[in-house]
């Protein structure tokens, strides 16, 4: 990443936004003029935005000045009209509040659609979504009604697969097994008290109605808290060899209530 290149970009930026605040308060401001350069800074800031995020890297800079200016532009925006945001005059505050949403980063329908064909439509597509949407679909087929909030859950994993994040399909796996455990748990044997899911499946492996599918989510745990300590990774292949066996076994568990 180019720093010196970033530097001149936000140079630039600044000096597109002190020339449009001029125009505003110039009796006579050129109205095409106003709308030109209010379109040139949208644009290349978008465009620095983009390219600080566009590689799914995190960004490395080596100036700490640079770094800090390019975190606080990705936080607030414009540093003028994050610090007019703050003033305890309210025609200041208002007037930056205008602003920010005037300055909002944009791209030109073309230049967007470049982007969308080099970012997204050389790894996704909308025919992609949907075959995969139908592959996913054994996970939201069952013959139980699962509580809104798993049910909500299962759709986010489902979502996570069909995009393939499967980290992220890992994680929610791992917290729909929990959130599922608690609910059985507050319906089956509310004055039962526990601190973690271990306690809890080891406490559900030890009921004969619950003893097969709490055993199987509990060797699901185990195997998960290696990925949380960082001994492995989630990949593909282990969401996808476990995640039917877990949905199936939540549902033998809600079965016996």
């Amino acid at each position: 990443m180019d720093e010196a290149i970033l530097k001149r970009q936000l140079k630039e930026l600044s000096g597109l936004l002190e020339r449009l605040i001029s125009i505003l308060f110039e009796k006579d401001g050129i109205k095409g003029e106003y709308n030109e350069i209010l379109e040139s800074y949208k644009q290349q800031r978008a465009e620095i935005l983009l390219e600080l995020t566009k590689d799914y890297k995190i960004a490395r800079i080596s100036d700490p000045v640079l770094r800090g200016e390019l975190q606080d532009f990705l936080k607030h925006g414009d540093k003028l009209i994050s610090a007019a945001k703050k003033s305890t005059e309210p025609e200041v505050t208002n007037f930056a509040k205008v602003m920010a949403e005037q300055l909002r980063p944009d791209f030109d329908p073309d230049r967007l659609d470049d982007l969308a064909n080099e970012h997204l439509y050389s790894w996704f597509s909308g025919a992609d979504y949907v075959i995969r949407m139908i592959e996913t679909g054994t996970i939201v087929i069952k013959n139980i009604d699962f509580p809104e909030k798993l049910e909500s859950l299962v759709n986010e994993l489902r979502q996570c697969l069909i995009f393939e994040r499967y980290a992220a399909a890992g994680i929610m796996l791992r917290t729909i097994v929990e959130v599922a455990v608690d609910d059985i748990l507050n319906k089956k044997y509310q004055d039962e008290e526990f601190d973690t899911l271990e306690e809890k499946l080891n406490f559900l492996e030890g009921r004969s109605a619950f003893r097969r599918p709490a055993s199987i989510l509990n060797a699901f745990r185990k195997q998960m808290n290696e990925f949380v300590h960082g001994e492995r990774l989630i990949n593909k292949k282990y969401v996808k060899g476990h995640l039917d066996v877990v949905l199936e076994n939540l549902e033998m568990m809600y079965e016996k209530l």
